[in-house]
């Protein structure tokens, strides 16, 4: 089956029904999906001829049978709303609330306090809005989620992420989020693609502020705040087609924002005030990791202000591609040196 198709060709159809909703697993059993074959994702068939499943929505990825995917019936929990309610004193390793095959449930209103996480995956369309989470390990995670979104919510000293989208969630949104004593704001890794992560704020992030990396495309970050964070305020990794813009960072320890083997990204308009504690920690540093290019990112009209490093580094020293970047329009003040191309 192949990406965007509206129908998947199974060995037999026997057993499926017009309606029945359907969970296609791009290779069963892998576990953690550290790979692109081992996406998985909801539908619903519209209707069967022979061993042809007509599907009501089209297909994310791509689904081969040298890589074992299968489908198989699930039965939904669907259109749940829980709120207002207290969740105390889960064990820590235990999750709060655990979805799977869910589709618009949406949680607000409610408290959680000394847990692991609230937890979600092989769903679409979950809402978590207007929560607290306290003393906790992490915060929301999604995996094999399309379309959630995790709003106006607060995190406070946790161990973990507050928000992480996380083995192919698809379309997810971070907004309106404040976080404060927590390892990182939000992370999107693993083929998670398509994401937005907007007005979120970040205090005293223990790790990275924000963390973008394993082949997660055409995500945007947006009017987002991270300050005094002990590593990368926002750190993209291994991804292209990202947009940052117009997001402020302060008093962080490391480098501001790293561009690590990403290509195409767009970083403009951004603030950074008083970062780092070395020479080693720069403003924006672009540069390259084996067999990832660092190619035609565009750095435009940034504030790079009081920066231990350099301010802007484009650097492909570890033998990848780094052409075509264009730096213009950025405004550097106090830095140990202007810009760098190595």
């Amino acid at each position: 089956a192949t990406i965007n198709a509206d129908n998947i060709v199974l060995s037999s159809a026997t057993g499926f029904s017009a309606d029945d909703y359907i969970l296609i697993d791009g290779e069963p059993g892998a576990g953690g999906s550290s790979t692109a074959e081992e996406n998985k994702e909801l539908n619903q068939i519209a209707s069967i001829a022979s061993d042809t499943l007509t599907l009501n929505n089209d297909i994310y990825d791509t689904y081969l049978t040298a890589d074992t995917a299968d489908a198989t019936v699930v039965t939904l929990k669907q259109n749940i709303v829980i709120d207002g309610l207290k969740f105390e004193n889960a064990d820590n390793n235990k999750e709060w609330i655990d979805i799977q095959y869910g589709r618009n449930i949406t949680i607000e209103n409610c408290t959680f306090t000394v847990g692991q996480r609230l937890y979600a995956h092989e769903s679409d369309r979950i809402y978590i809005h207007d929560s607290n989470f306290f003393s906790a390990g992490a915060g929301v995670r999604f995996d094999f989620v399309k379309y959630g979104g995790v709003k106006g919510n607060r995190f406070l000293d946790l161990t973990n992420q507050a928000v992480l989208f996380y083995f192919h969630s698809d379309s997810c949104v971070a907004e309106n989020n404040y976080a404060q004593d927590i390892s990182r704001c939000v992370e999107v890794n693993i083929f998670s693609e398509n994401c937005i992560v907007d007005n979120n704020i970040g205090i005293q992030c223990s790790s990275y502020g924000f963390l973008l990396d394993a082949d997660s495309h055409r995500v945007r970050f947006t009017n987002n705040e991270i300050a005094n964070a002990a590593n990368t305020a926002m750190a993209l990794t291994d991804s292209d087609n990202i947009v940052a813009t117009n997001n402020v960072i302060r008093n962080c320890l490391v480098t501001s924002m790293t561009l690590e083997g990403c290509s195409h990204a767009k970083i403009a308009g951004n603030q950074l005030y008083t970062n780092g504690s070395t020479t080693s920690h720069h403003g924006i540093h672009v540069f390259t990791t084996a067999g990832n290019n660092a190619d035609r990112n565009l750095i435009i009209g940034n504030v790079v202000d009081t920066v231990t490093g350099e301010s802007i580094v484009l650097d492909g020293s570890a033998g990848a591609s780094c052409e075509g970047n264009i730096v213009t329009g950025n405004t550097i003040d106090t830095g140990y040196r202007g810009i760098i191309v190595t």
